[in-house]
């Protein structure tokens, strides 16, 4: 049986805190609306509207913490995510990061140079080594 860790509450308190900020914070600045034009000249079904709506929702939401992440002095720090909660999922196509279960995540101190390999490691696990190294070689991360 998973035993839940002692400070459980707390970390996930403060997961969710960061998020609920972010989202609203963009809500605040009138930056959660999604267009979406068609040439359908009904609307759709509301009743199947997630499926359409679900994967536009999840990029925007993307977006948001990406930019956040460009943000210097940003408030949620990705490489604290414990790294048995940080996944990449190729599923979404472009093997982007996922935390297993936003939840139950732990926070694990370290520095950039441990995330970086950290992520490395996961990608390649996820994708192959000579994936990793042909977009490596494409980023000039290494050369030869």
């Amino acid at each position: 049986m998973p035993k839940q860790s002692a400070d459980y509450e707390q970390m996930s308190d403060f997961v969710l805190s960061r998020i609920g900020s972010i989202v609203g914070d963009a809500i605040k600045a009138g930056q959660n609306k999604i267009f979406i034009r068609t040439n359908l000249k009904r609307s759709l079904p509301l009743e199947n509207i997630n499926k359409v709506a679900g994967p536009f929702v999840e990029a925007w939401a993307l977006e948001k913490f990406e930019a956040i992440g460009d943000d210097v002095g940003n408030r949620y720090d990705l490489k604290y995510v414990g790294e048995k909660d940080l996944n990449y999922n190729p599923a979404l196509g472009t093997g982007q990061l996922q935390i297993r279960d936003i939840h139950y995540v732990e926070i694990a101190k370290r520095t950039t140079w441990q995330f970086l390999k950290m992520l490395d490691k996961k990608y390649i696990k996820s994708r192959g080594e000579s994936s990793w190294k042909k977009m490596a070689r494409k980023n000039e991360w290494i050369k030869g």
